[in-house]
């Protein structure tokens, strides 16, 4: 059987299976990659990140969640690869094609990647939802979150609260978010991801979404760090009209393998 080289990575506890697919041309089918990123009989990993030849710019990336789905955008994920391309070919600074469109990588430090993130969009606030408690706030980074703000974060059964509203909202569902409120530049986050179908120890797109929408209530102001279940905290940074935003944070190499597909 064919093995096929990768690399594990991790941006803030949020860890990838990642491939240079430039040379190798390879398509899974997704049971395949669920097989990869299932724990602990695969490799284990909440994505998969595909590294191939841009249409638009030099490099493009494509992810996956662990159930085999193709999304648009992975925060962390785009800030593993661009470091991943940074070990292959020590370029600091360069764009990257993404399926939420182009964005721009930095290598700011050792082993800390910033990157732009999509313009949100589809800002929605304080709204109620059919047959569910709470108030509820929602936005686009790429990828579509539902944030909703606590003061029990760590007392929260976050699995059995997020799955009835991760299918209620819009179609092909929706990432959950709740956050804290710990100061005026600081969040708690916790995160059930759509396509991993549980909490996962970070999620960029969700400090993003969660910075976002509490900056828009006037509980922070940018820069926001944001305290994820894993110890490396993200920053979020925004314009005055909520516009540009980035997120910034540590990534790490795991280990490097190969397996047989």
């Amino acid at each position: 059987m064919p093995r096929l080289r990768f690399v594990k990575m991790h941006g803030s506890g949020n860890d990838f299976v990642v491939i240079d697919n430039r040379l190798v041309g390879l398509k899974l089918v997704p049971l395949s990659i669920e097989r990869l990123c299932k724990r602990p009989e695969g490799i284990g990993a909440d994505g998969l990140l595909l590294l191939e030849k841009g249409d638009l710019v030099h490099y493009r990336m494509r992810y996956f969640n662990a159930d085999g789905g193709e999304v648009e955008m992975c925060g962390n994920g785009a800030r593993c690869i661009g470091y991943f391309i940074y070990i292959l070919e020590g370029k600091k600074s360069f764009p990257l094609q993404t399926g939420a469109g182009l964005i721009e990588v930095e290598i700011v430090g050792e082993n800390y990647v910033k990157i732009s993130m999509p313009e949100p969009e589809d800002f929605r606030l304080n709204f109620s939802l059919p047959n569910l408690e709470g108030v509820y706030n929602f936005v686009i980074v790429g990828v579509p979150h539902l944030v909703i703000f606590t003061d029990k974060l760590d007392s929260l059964d976050i699995v059995t609260l997020a799955r009835p509203l991760r299918y209620s909202f819009i179609e092909g569902g929706t990432n959950v978010d709740f956050v804290e409120i710990v100061d005026p530049n600081t969040l708690r986050i916790r995160t059930y991801e759509r396509g991993v179908e549980d909490e996962t120890l970070s999620c960029g797109t969700g400090a993003t979404a969660s910075a976002l929408i509490a900056g828009k209530l006037g509980f922070v102001n940018s820069p926001v760090k944001v305290l994820v279940r894993y110890p490396e905290p993200l920053t979020i940074t925004f314009n005055s009209d909520f516009s540009h935003p980035a997120l910034s944070g540590p990534v790490s190499v795991s280990f490097v393998g190969e397996i047989e597909i």
